[in-house]
């Protein structure tokens, strides 16, 4: 009796071993496929090693090749830039992507230049039947500076806003003019802004109209960033007429005590106004660091210029924002579309009458518009032929702040930058932080191969044994 019970114990102890084996031949063997047709699964939080759906939809519709080239020595490729750019590779057959050693090429380097210098070693070139860009390493990743030590150090990588971008416009070829009016203490863009501009086919000019006669008949977008004097009555004339014959413009508004009627006219053309109130947000969920006055605001889901990045749960950050109304009577022409608001906790203080940003019983209560997007019908007729982006702060468009985010504030200026040219609005995924990759070493490799391979066929096989050995002793 006891000889049949060892046989059976081990037919069965035999069976499970089988079983054990089969699993683990299985796992190598879809180990094996992945590995042949390059299967790979992104476990990042935040997709690091994904490109974005706006980004498949662009490269799937291609109709001309586009080459991408990274610059490393052989052997010292950045893992993550090569990771990406065969994604790109992969999304479209116009794609094909190349790592070119600069020191095995030297005609290479001297064959792409731009400002006169050479590419670099770790720079990513693309190019195209309409010309070529050279994305510099530097604009690459997202440095962070801090303030109080001086000190430098990378906060993200950015490439695919960037590479995104850089193919779309040389694949259309286009060059959109965007022109800034001085004069009235505007705030200058800053390099970082200036940069993402270039990458994505936009070109910066200064315009004074208290010397120049006109709006230049190339400026596609008229920009108009925190003045803190007036327009004159002969540059409002010129922007009105710029505007009625299909112009857009782009407008940050400045903490300014003092009334600028022409300026405030422009705004009431459109349904908007300054209302020369600072906001402050009583939410604590749409604040940074405790601070009522730095809003992270909410994005609209509905807008186009803020829809992808809501659905990326993409953040912007507003500080020291006034809030833009809406007027009670606007033409049946205009459309006001709120992109960027506070919370409904938020509450204004006329700012000549500040002395805390406690709440009063005199403060108005929100939500606010931070953010506006308008159409208007132009003198031709064209429905939306006009349109106007109001932002209520010029600080959405400063260096500093943007890192604060990720990138969040450019790849929202940006959108509006795009939708004012009518060009599809991207998601812009943000600059993904460095301190949340998967880092996956080599123990923990080994540490998931033996829970994987040894450890879990293993409990199987004990949990086998016992239910034979409990069958068996009944």
């Amino acid at each position: 009796m006891k000889d049949e019970k060892n046989k059976s114990l081990l037919k069965y102890g035999g069976y499970a071993s089988a079983m054990t084996a089969v699993v683990v031949i299985v796992a190598i063997v879809l180990n094996m496929v992945a590995s042949q047709l390059n299967i790979k699964f992104d476990l990042t939080n935040n997709k690091l090693y994904s490109i974005s759906e706006d980004t498949v939809t662009l490269l799937q519709g291609l109709t001309e090749d586009v080459n991408i080239y990274s610059v490393y020595a052989d052997g010292e490729e950045m893992p993550i830039v090569t990771e990406i750019l065969d994604k790109y590779a992969s999304s479209s057959k116009h794609i094909t992507v190349e790592n070119v050693d600069p020191y095995k090429n030297p005609q290479f380097t001297a064959k792409y230049v731009e400002n006169g210098e050479p590419v670099s070693v770790g720079s990513v070139v693309v190019s195209s039947a309409k010309g070529y860009k050279i994305i510099s390493e530097s604009d690459l990743a997202d440095v962070y500076v801090n303030q109080s030590t001086g000190e430098s150090y990378m906060q993200g990588i950015k490439l695919e806003s960037v590479l995104t971008g850089v193919i779309r416009s040389l694949t259309s070829g286009e060059s959109n003019a965007i022109y800034a009016l001085t004069g009235h203490n505007e705030v200058t863009v800053c390099d970082g802004l200036r940069t993402e501009l270039e990458y994505g086919g936009y070109s910066l000019k200064d315009l004074n109209l208290l010397t120049e006669t006109k709006i230049p008949t190339d400026c596609n977008i008229l920009l108009i960033n925190a003045p803190t004097t007036d327009i004159t009555d002969s540059e409002s004339k010129l922007i009105r007429e710029y505007m009625d014959n299909g112009g857009s413009v782009f407008i940050t508004l400045a903490i300014v005590l003092d009334k600028m009627p022409n300026l405030d006219s422009l705004l009431a053309n459109y349904g908007v106004s300054d209302s020369k109130k600072m906001v402050i947000e009583g939410n604590a969920d749409y604040v940074y660091q405790q601070n009522p006055y730095y809003i992270v605001p909410q994005l609209s889901a509905e807008n186009p210029i803020s829809a992808r990045l809501s659905e990326t749960k993409t953040s912007a950050f507003i500080p020291f924002s006034v809030a833009i109304d809406t007027l009670d009577v606007v033409r049946s022409t205009v459309k006001i579309s709120s992109f960027v608001a506070t919370s409904p906790y938020a509450y204004s203080k006329a700012l000549d009458k500040m002395s805390s940003y406690e709440k009063e019983e005199t403060d108005q209560e929100g939500p606010f518009n931070l953010g506006v997007a308008i159409t208007d019908t132009d003198k031709a007729g064209n429905e939306a032929g006009v349109k106007l982006v109001v932002f209520g702060a010029e600080t959405v468009m400063e260096n500093d702040i943007n890192a604060i985010v990720n990138g969040g504030n450019f790849g929202l200026v940006m959108n509006a930058f795009d939708w004012l040219m009518g060009k599809d609005t991207l998601s812009r995924s943000k600059s993904l932080g460095v301190e949340d990759y998967l880092q996956l070493t080599q123990s923990k490799a080994i540490a998931i191969m033996c829970v994987s391979v040894i450890l879990i066929p293993l409990i199987i096989l004990m949990a086998g044994l016992a239910v034979v050995i409990r069958r068996k002793n009944r």
